[in-house]
């Protein structure tokens, strides 16, 4: 109920009309930004920091012919391995003007991976000594080379070795390292070899 009193009025009567609140719309602004960088083992992301975060939602799909909108997730995409792609975002909240669509990009690029044969030495035997096309698998013949650059949790699984020689003598670079495998992340590397020396040492011999 209303009531109301005046000085210069009496019998005042007071009429409510029905009417309309309208709260519209505000904007919200979306700052975002690609990942772009080499291999380390991790997994990472792109950023995307709406202005507003209470009741907003941050929905992602990945670019493709026939993206439908139950693709649309509220699951972070990642990427780890080398490759790359692109994901569209779409951004609402009830309260704010709906964000138009728009991509990111994720892509990682190969690391380098450095092996080094390590050098070699026997003694004359009147055979070939060194690698004969030697593929290792096990701890000890994976010790014949030194590795470099290994990301993560990563390591070496596997090793090729080649390089032999009969006669007494230091044959520099003679041992080569090859087709190393680094498991289910050898995709994720740029493998440079180096190789090692091969020394076959003379026998020391008593003439009578």
């Amino acid at each position: 109920d209303f009531s109301a009193t005046s000085d210069n009025y009496s019998n005042i009567k007071i009429v409510v009309n029905k009417g309309q609140l309208l709260i519209g719309k505000a904007t919200m602004t979306v700052e975002h930004n690609d990942y772009s960088g080499v291999y380390d083992g991790s997994a990472h992301s792109a950023t995307v920091t709406p202005s507003v975060t209470d009741g907003t939602t941050v929905e992602y799909r990945e670019k493709k012919e026939g993206a439908t909108e139950e693709d649309w997730s509220t699951n972070v995409p990642t990427i780890q391995n080398v490759g790359s792609a692109t994901y569209e975002v779409k951004v609402t909240n009830p309260n704010y003007e709906e964000v138009q669509i728009f991509e990111v990009n994720l892509a990682v690029s190969a690391a380098t991976l450095t092996i080094t044969a390590k050098g070699q030495t026997y003694e004359y035997n009147g055979t070939a000594r060194g690698e004969d096309r030697a593929t290792y698998t096990d701890a000890e013949g994976l010790e014949k080379v030194i590795v470099e650059g290994l990301k993560g949790a990563d390591a070496l699984t596997g090793i090729t070795l080649n390089g032999q020689e009969t006669n007494a003598g230091t044959y520099t670079d003679k041992i080569e390292p090859s087709a190393a495998a680094v498991g289910e992340a050898t995709g994720n590397y740029n493998i440079e070899y180096v190789n090692g020396n091969l020394v076959i040492t003379k026998v020391d011999t008593t003439l009578t």
